[in-house]
């Protein structure tokens, strides 16, 4: 139950996510935050109906990417580094308190990834 919730919570906050998207110019990092935004998810869509869109290693690439994207965030808010600024940072991030909320909100989709990539019971195949 706790994933249908989830999972429509995040449907609703994506779609109105995209609505800061409306009428802007996109940048390469807003276009693959889209993405990311849909496959995430398609992940917690998997986890909360049983339906699975791809095999284990494709979610668990998507987690560790995520991961490494996040990473990299917090390399950015703690230090400054300039050279992330243009590459990671979207324009509707204002702040810390900004990133801290999306990392929480994003935390369940993050472990419905983890389960996806690492959980996966492998189908046996039909004689």
């Amino acid at each position: 139950m706790f994933w249908k919730v989830y999972f429509y919570s995040y449907a609703a906050l994506s779609l109105l996510g995209a609505y800061g998207y409306a009428n802007q110019y996109l940048t390469l990092l807003n276009i693959l935050g889209i993405f990311l935004t849909l496959f995430i998810g398609m992940g917690v869509y998997s986890i909360a109906f049983s339906h699975h869109f791809f095999s284990k290693q494709v979610w668990a690439l998507l987690f560790y990417f995520v991961m490494v994207i996040l990473g990299l965030e917090v390399i950015y808010y703690l230090t400054g580094l300039d050279a992330l600024s243009n590459f990671l940072i979207s324009h509707y991030i204002i702040g810390i308190a900004d990133w801290a909320i999306t990392s929480i909100v994003l935390l369940p989709a993050l472990i419905a990834l983890w389960i996806l990539g690492n959980k996966i019971p492998q189908k046996a195949k039909k004689k």
